[in-house]
């Protein structure tokens, strides 16, 4: 089924800022929906955005985003910054969420076989396997959440000045953070999971 366009208004009206938005012969919105694979369409102060509904939603945010800073001529350059940005804050998560998980799994093992005779010891007095799990799960996470929380918020605050708060707070924006922190969490808590063996081996 075909999904239903989305509209944007370009509010309040302003010709010279719809000129400065749309470029020379429209260069600029053609570049938009070259890069989001959509079809944009003009009538006035309404564009009309024809696309896969994700798709259309990221351009409309493009849109909003540089209809707000359209005081001044804007170029491709600027625009294909922006989208850029955005798509180096998500490479750049799904990243440093690997690099530490793969972090978290070597120092988790290297710690595990450090404390075997701990462990031994915890086993023999009686203490479940689980119990020390979740202690050492707890360990990991709960800072990890602080951290990645604080992260989010001083980097949210640093790229503000050049996406603005239209590409931040847009639902779709936010969606896709959203979900790569989840995945990325899912993977740490991954990690923790691979060393599961290793202590379940000292508590044997």
């Amino acid at each position: 089924m075909k999904s239903r366009p989305i509209e944007f208004n370009a509010e309040p009206p302003d010709n010279e800022r719809l000129a400065n938005l749309c470029g020379p012969v429209e260069r600029n919105i053609r570049t938009i929906a070259e890069f989001f694979d959509t079809r944009i369409s003009r009538r006035g102060q309404r564009f009309r955005i024809e696309g896969e509904p994700a798709a259309a939603a990221q351009a409309r945010e493009v849109l909003s985003r540089f209809w707000q800073a359209a005081g001044r001529p804007l170029s491709i350059e600027d625009i294909q910054l922006a989208v850029d940005i955005r798509t180096g804050v998500v490479i750049t998560l799904v990243a440093s969420f690997l690099m530490v998980a793969a972090s978290v799994g070597v120092n988790q093992a290297a710690e595990i076989l450090d404390r075997r005779e701990l462990h031994a010891s915890l086993h023999r007095l009686g203490m479940p396997m689980e119990t020390v799990e979740r202690a050492r799960r707890s360990a990991i996470m709960r800072p990890l959440l602080l951290t990645a929380v604080g992260s989010a918020l001083c980097a949210g605050a640093m790229i503000l000045p050049l996406l603005g708060i239209a590409l931040i707070t847009a639902p779709v924006s936010l969606i896709t953070i959203a979900t790569v922190i989840a995945v990325g969490f899912g993977i740490m808590w991954l990690s923790t999971r691979v060393t599961r063996p290793i202590l379940g081996r000292a508590f044997a």
